[in-house]
C-alpha cells in the first residue's frame, strides 16, 4: 500500500512537471518569435534592436487590432518632443506604456508636469528616464511628489536640476522616505537652506531609508559634525554611501598607510568626499605624493582635497614645478600643498604664462604633450 502511495505521489509530480515545461516552452517559443507582431511592432515602430524586442516581448503581448491604439500613444509622445531614441528607451523600461490611454494616464501627467515648471527642453529626458511616472496616479503621487519638493525648492529650475540627477524623486512616495529624513534632518538642527542644497546636489540622500539616515546622522555627529553646518551635509552624502563595513575599510587603508585613526578622522573631517574615493585612487595618490613627490603626510593632512584631484592634473603640475625649479624660478622649500590646490586660473597665469618666455616649451609640459627632460 505504501509503495502504492509512492507510486502515485511521483507520477503526480512528474505530471506537474511536465505541464509546467509545456507551459514554459511554448511561452518561451511565443515570446521569441522574431516574426510576431509584438517583436515586430517594438522593432520597427519604437525602434528597439532584436535582442531588445524578444526579451520586451516575453513581458509584454501586443495585439494587432489595437495597433493604431499603438501608435497614437506613440504620436503623441513625439509631439511632446521625444525623439525615437527617448521612445526605445521609454519602451525598453516600461513597455506597458503602450497600452496606456493618452487622454487618461499620459496626457494629464505630461500637462502637470509642464504647468508646474518642467520646461519642454527637459520633458523628454525625464520621461525616457523615468517612464513609470505614467503608472503613479496623478492625485497621490505625482502631486504630493512635486509638493514635497516645492517645499525645499522654491525656484523651478532647482527642481529641474534635482531630477536632472535623480528623476525617481516623482516616482517615490513622499511619507515614506522623504518627508520622514527632511522631518529627521530638521529636527537634528540641520537648517532647511542646507537641507535644500542636498536635495539639490545629492537627491538621492533624501530618498535613503529613514533607519540609514538616522544612523548616518548619529555616526558623523559622533565624529564631530556640527548639523547647523554646510560640512555636515557633504559628510552626510558620502557616509550615506558607505556601509559600516566599507567605512572601517577605508579608516583601515589609511592606517596601513601610516596615518593613525585620529589622523584619518581629521582628513574626513576637513575633506569628506575623500571616503568617497576608491582604495585604488587612495593608494595611487599617497604614493605618488609620498614617495614620488616627497611630500611631509603632514602636507596632505592640511591639504585633503590632493587626494581628490584626477591623477593627470596632479602630475602635469608637478612637471612644472619641476621645470620651474631647475630653473630656479620658484624656490625649493614652496608650499607644495597650496600650489596643487590653485585654481586653474591662478596656476596657469602664476606658473605657466608668467614664465613662458623664459621656457618656451612650459605650456605644453603643462598640457602633458611636452618633456621635462628637454627643458
Amino acid at each position: 500500500m505504501v509503495n502504492i502511495c509512492i507510486r502515485r505521489s511521483i507520477y503526480v509530480l512528474r505530471s506537474r512537471s511536465l505541464a509546467l515545461t509545456l507551459t514554459s516552452t511554448r511561452t518561451a517559443s511565443t515570446a521569441a518569435s522574431p516574426s510576431s507582431f509584438t517583436v515586430q511592432f517594438l522593432r520597427n515602430t519604437c525602434g528597439l534592436s532584436l535582442d531588445n524586442a524578444l526579451s520586451t516581448s516575453k513581458t509584454l503581448q501586443l495585439e494587432e487590432k489595437k495597433s493604431k491604439k499603438y501608435e497614437a500613444v506613440l504620436s503623441f509622445l513625439r509631439s511632446r518632443g521625444l525623439t525615437e531614441a527617448h521612445i526605445a528607451s521609454l519602451v525598453k523600461k516600461r513597455p506597458r506604456t503602450l497600452k496606456g490611454s493618452v487622454d487618461k494616464t499620459i496626457k494629464p501627467k505630461i500637462d502637470f508636469l509642464l504647468k508646474n515648471g518642467i520646461p519642454d527642453s527637459f520633458l523628454p529626458d525625464l520621461i525616457a528616464a523615468n517612464p513609470f511616472i505614467f503608472s503613479k496616479s496623478l492625485n497621490s503621487h505625482l502631486k504630493p511628489s512635486f509638493d514635497f519638493l516645492k517645499c525645499f525648492l522654491k525656484m523651478d529650475e532647482d527642481v529641474v536640476e534635482a531630477l536632472k540627477r535623480t528623476s525617481w524623486l516623482l516616482t517615490h512616495n513622499p511619507k515614506k522616505r522623504m518627508q520622514p529624513n527632511a522631518d529627521f534632518l530638521i529636527s537634528e538642527g540641520v537648517p532647511v537652506s542646507n537641507i535644500t542644497k542636498l536635495i539639490i546636489f545629492n537627491p538621492r540622500a533624501i530618498l535613503q531609508k529613514v533607519e540609514k539616515m538616522v544612523d548616518a546622522v548619529e555616526h558623523i555627529k559622533r565624529l564631530g559634525f556640527k548639523p547647523s553646518t554646510l560640512m555636515f551635509i557633504h559628510a552626510l552624502r558620502v557616509m550615506l554611501c558607505l556601509s559600516n563595513s566599507t567605512w572601517e575599510r577605508k579608516v583601515n587603508l589609511f592606517k596601513s598607510l601610516g596615518w593613525s585613526e585620529e589622523e584619518t578622522i581629521s582628513l574626513f573631517k576637513r575633506e569628506p568626499h575623500i571616503m568617497g574615493c576608491s582604495e585604488e585612487k587612495i593608494r595611487g595618490a599617497v604614493n605618488f605624493f609620498l614617495n614620488t613627490m616627497k611630500v611631509n603626510p603632514a602636507v596632505i593632512i592640511s591639504y585633503p582635497k590632493l587626494l581628490i584631484y584626477e591623477p593627470t592634473r596632479t602630475h602635469r603640475r608637478y612637471n612644472v614645478m619641476k621645470v620651474l625649479e631647475s630653473k630656479e624660478l620658484i624656490s625649493k622649500d614652496r608650499k607644495v600643498g597650496s600650489i596643487l590646490c590653485q585654481s586653474e586660473r591662478h596656476f596657469l597665469a602664476k606658473y605657466v604664462t608668467k614664465n613662458l618666455d623664459q621656457i618656451p616649451g612650459l605650456m605644453e609640459i603643462y598640457c602633458g604633450t611636452g618633456s621635462t627632460t628637454s627643458q
